[in-house]
């Protein structure tokens, strides 16, 4: 079973930093309103391939994509949409909200 070490993640900004929160908050927040539009570009540098969630108004979980090793993946969002990458288990990786400007989370290692 994949399991992360969050030491090992090598997050990578482009514009604009992110926003990470822990993974154990990811029960407490949601998206708020749709009006400051941003872009993130998820890249994965790992061996094992990722999941993209977005978490949604009533901080569930909504799949929009798996990005194999190598690849990347690239969404319109906006700032107050919290994010989530995931191992192929469904184990939190990452948890972050983009800042203004494109933004773009690397993923190293997922072990």
């Amino acid at each position: 079973m994949l399991r992360c070490i969050i030491s090992a993640l090598l997050i990578t900004v482009s514009s604009a930093a992110l926003s990470e929160e822990n993974c154990q908050s990811e029960k407490s927040i949601k998206s708020a309103d749709s009006n400051k539009e941003t872009k993130v570009q998820f890249k994965n540098e790992s061996k094992s391939k990722i999941k993209i969630y977005w978490i949604n108004y009533d901080g569930k979980r909504e799949f929009y994509s798996d990005v194999n090793p190598g690849r990347s993946y690239t969404q319109d969002t906006y700032m107050t949409h919290p994010w989530v990458i995931t191992d192929m288990t469904g184990q939190c990786v990452l948890l972050f909200r983009p800042l203004p400007g494109a933004t773009l989370a690397t993923v190293s290692t997922v072990d």
